[in-house]
């Protein structure tokens, strides 16, 4: 799928939307290229993301969502790469839904905050973030979390590699071996749980 003019998909208020074994590059807008509002599953699998035109977006260059604790988020089997966010998450902006990533990975991804990924939800939700086999190569915030940003979300990342991610403020949590860098910048209050294991 290439990108002439504007958002490749958009749901608003939409039940489950699924994008499988599709191709997404080419880019010419200022607009993710998949937008979901109040939707209850997004699942996207088996699918590479490329910004070839290096076009910015104000959050979330591939994917941007805001849902509700209950609404989920799930990825697996896909890349993004090359995605520029002016404000946050270069990749992926997930506002108040869960999130899951199994085996992906994101690469040269850029945001002000979040270079690849932001999750964000309300204080006391019950949102939750769990990445497993996934790979973050390269990777920069401007402010906070060279790959990752997690506001007022537990998370659980599992067997996944952080490589060059790196962001000009180190945040609360630091697994980048530059000592102004940092791969996941985290910020809760009363989470239920958040865990890293088997990871480097």
């Amino acid at each position: 799928i290439t990108d002439y003019d504007g958002t490749l998909i958009k749901a608003i208020d939409s039940g489950s939307v699924t994008l499988s074994n599709s191709i997404i590059s080419g880019q010419n807008s200022a607009s993710s290229a998949v937008n979901c509002t109040n939707c209850s599953i997004l699942h996207i699998s088996s699918s590479d993301f490329q910004n070839t035109n290096k076009v910015a977006t104000p959050n979330g260059g591939a994917v941007f969502v805001s849902g509700s604790p209950d609404a989920s988020v799930v990825i697996e089997n896909s890349s993004f790469s090359y995605y520029f966010a002016t404000e946050s998450g270069g990749a992926l902006a997930i506002f108040n839904s869960s999130l899951t990533i199994t085996n992906s990975a994101f690469t040269n991804n850029t945001a002000t905050q979040g270079g690849a990924i932001i999750h964000s939800s309300t204080q006391g939700s019950n949102s939750q973030v769990n990445i497993t086999g996934t790979t973050f190569h390269h990777n920069f915030a401007l402010l906070l979390g060279g790959a990752l940003s997690i506001t007022n979300s537990g998370f659980l990342i599992d067997q996944t590699h952080f490589e060059n991610n790196t962001a000009a403020e180190s945040g609360q949590y630091n697994l980048s071996s530059l000592s102004k860098g940092g791969a996941l910048h985290f910020t809760c209050i009363n989470c239920y749980q958040s865990l890293v294991s088997n990871t480097l």
